[in-house]
């Protein structure tokens, strides 16, 4: 089976020094996904602000996800070869200034110019802190730093649910956004000042990109069936959060129980919480066992049969309905142990670019399916509940087809002593 060749390299860090660094890029990932999930408290507000249907809203959202998905590459590429805390910094600095341009945009074409260039900066957030992982932490620990920042993450898309939708009761969207910019903004500093240790790592940075070194990469990168297996399986898995908690959730839950949008909001974010828990669990279960399969097919299973009752149900009381989005969230968890598999198959002077091609294929999700169920919304005249109980199920058949290729991934988890 191809692989692309390991070199070692030594890490001129300390521990503490290593994690603080993991710890505040993923605080970048924070940021970024709560401007992923704002629109998902915003949806009314923001058909009303453009006057748009929810195809041209899930489109609205998709800027972001087109905008992500196109920089996973070239993120990819400038992370491995370039310094990595102006990189890291710049892109913070983009979301903050992309969230101002739409928060202050009158028309749909400049409100999706600002959410365009919210998705191009965060596009780093997340890969910018596995590389910095790679670079830093032992690679037996890599699952964990992967945890860490998926638990900043969803923190991030907890903040953009309720806190959101209750802050929007108090200021207006356009005010409330304004000021997660400016929160962004310093987040900026602060990455620029703590990420100051990676200056001590040797950089290759040059004028031009040596694109037959690329081209290398990426032929050996996509002959790797296992690369392939796990950048689809991500992204199947991934279709709940970019379609549903990040945009279509909440208008669902507020309609199926007919609540206040806040209340809504704030039982769609459970989602977020129980990624955050279940991110700990399966990678701590991918230590213990030694494995990566096992807990990805227990987690395809279980968010299958979650987000089966949490689409048909019909009788559940709205706790029950809570604890059911709780539990969806915590069966995401094994969906984040393909970054960790993929460590296994690349080199780390690699891993920015075949994280970022990878990450490009998961965020399709949220390209494809946030528009699709807009459409399938808009395709009925009467937006009711059994309309989105239709136009939801595109999720489930991505579920399905994840729980098919959990069967065929095959990656040894690193073995020591």
């Amino acid at each position: 089976m191809p692989t692309i060749s390991s070199a070692s390299q030594v890490k001129p860090f300390t521990p503490r020094q290593a994690w603080v660094m993991v710890i505040c890029a993923s605080a970048f990932y924070c940021f970024q996904f709560l401007l992923r999930v704002a629109p998902s408290v915003l949806t009314e507000q923001l058909k009303i602000s453009f006057d748009v249907n929810s195809c041209e809203l899930g489109f609205l959202g998709a800027c972001y996800y087109n905008a992500y998905a196109l920089m996973q590459i070239p993120i990819g590429i400038v992370l491995d070869r370039f310094n990595i805390r102006y990189i890291i910094s710049l892109s913070c600095g983009t979301a903050a200034l992309g969230t101002i341009i739409f928060a202050l945009s009158d028309t749909l074409f400049v409100a999706g110019i600002g959410r365009f260039l919210m998705g191009m900066g965060a596009a780093c957030g997340f890969i910018g802190t596995l590389k910095i992982a790679s670079l830093c932490i032992d690679k037996r620990y890599t699952v964990r730093a992967v945890a860490i920042a998926m638990i900043f993450g969803t923190c991030g898309g907890t903040l953009g649910s309720a806190p959101l939708a209750l802050l929007t009761n108090y200021l207006t969207w356009r005010t409330s956004l304004l000021l997660i910019a400016g929160i962004g903004l310093c987040l900026t500093v602060l990455l620029y000042i703590t990420l100051k240790p990676l200056e001590q790592l040797r950089h290759t940075s040059t004028l031009r990109i040596n694109f037959a070194t690329f081209a290398d990469q990426l032929a050996r990168l996509v002959k790797i069936k296992q690369f392939w297996l796990l950048s689809i399986f991500g992204m199947l898995m991934y279709v709940p959060l970019s379609a549903f908690a990040d945009l279509w959730g909440a208008a669902f839950v507020a309609l199926k129980y007919a609540i206040d949008p806040v209340l809504a909001a704030s039982l769609v974010s459970l989602i977020y919480l129980g990624v955050a828990i279940g991110t700990s669990i399966f990678s701590t279960m991918a230590e213990k066992l030694r494995h990566y399969q096992l807990p990805m097919i227990l987690s395809s299973l279980m968010i299958t049969l979650c987000y089966h009752y949490i689409i048909y149900s019909s009788s559940l009381s709205i706790e029950l309905f809570g604890g059911l989005l709780l539990c969806a969230g915590i069966s995401f968890g094994g969906q984040c142990l393909v970054f960790s598999a993929l460590s296994e198959k690349v080199s780390p002077s690699s891993y920015g670019f075949a994280c970022g091609f990878m990450n490009m294929i998961i965020m399709m999700s949220g390209v494809v399916f946030e528009p699709l169920i807009g459409a399938l919304l808009d395709s009925n005249s009467q937006l009711d509940i059994v309309t989105y109980t239709t136009a939801l199920q595109p999720i489930l058949i991505a579920l399905c087809s994840a729980i098919a290729i959990s069967l065929f991934i095959r990656v040894k988890y690193p073995r020591y002593g």
